[in-house]
């Protein structure tokens, strides 16, 4: 658990549910990211601009990696071999090599580039551009930009279906999903990971802040701020199917195991 004010981070046993360690990390940490054998984790501090490695048996920092301003995400590969720090206002990605710890890439990208997600066989990296509403691909074995897709507006969100076979954007301006999420549209563009192209764009509620896609693949929940509302879309047939009323101002999600 992170904690901005104190800088540092509370390791919880979730067996017990208390806390069993207090590690000491960077300047307001605000991002995290564990690699897949459970071993590390990096943490991402705004303030000091630099990642915290921590060694989880050991609950001690064991490096710390300096990287660039605004750090916005932290994507880790499926095998564990690097992590992708997106930088903000840098309009970059870093490219860290997690064996060594150390930046082995730098690649740019548009404006603003806010999150980024791994395809589940690790081979490539989307990441969306809140600035210019655009989503970069980049092969993650040659570490370059492959694809450029233009989304919708105000882009600030994607995810990529179990089978990797699409990836959604959200599109808050438009009020719609590209299957990758613009946020000043209102829509949700959908896009194909093989072609990199986009294939449908959803409308759905206003100003849609965060999606999730179930374990199974079979649907996508986007929350939608302004007017309070959860989006239901069916991933074969890229339609909405169901528009559930929460409560004000939602602004996460998250879907159960099962």
């Amino acid at each position: 658990m992170l904690n901005n004010a104190d800088d540092f981070v509370s390791v919880i046993d979730r067996k017990r549910n208390l806390v069993v360690a207090t590690v000491a990390v960077g300047k307001n940490p605000s991002r995290i990211a564990i690699t897949p054998n459970g071993q590390f984790a990096y943490i991402g501090n705004t303030d000091t601009q630099d990642l915290s490695v921590i060694d989880l048996k050991q609950s001690i920092v064991v490096a710390t990696i300096t990287v660039g301003n605004e750090m916005s995400t932290i994507a880790i590969t499926p095998d564990g071999q690097f992590a992708y720090v997106v930088n903000n206002e840098d309009d970059r990605i870093l490219v860290i090599d997690l064996k060594q710890n150390i930046v082995v890439a730098t690649i740019t990208v548009g404006s603003e580039p806010f999150d980024i997600v791994i395809t589940p066989d690790g081979q490539f990296a989307y990441v969306v551009n809140d600035g210019d509403d655009r989503v970069f691909v980049i092969d993650v074995k040659t570490q370059l930009v492959i694809a450029v897709v233009k989304v919708g507006g105000n882009s600030l969100a994607l995810a990529i279906t179990p089978d990797g076979q699409f990836a959604y954007v959200l599109n808050s301006s438009e009020d719609t999903v590209s299957v990758v999420v613009n946020f000043s549209g209102d829509t949700v563009s959908v896009i194909d990971v093989k072609t990199h192209a986009v294939i449908s764009t959803i409308s759905i509620g206003a100003d849609p802040i965060a999606l999730a896609i179930d374990p199974d693949g079979q649907f996508v929940y986007i929350a939608n701020r302004t007017d309070g509302t959860v989006t239901i879309i069916n991933v074969k047939t890229h339609a909405v199917i169901s528009t559930i009323r929460v409560g004000a101002m939602p602004s996460a999600l998250a879907i159960t195991p099962r």
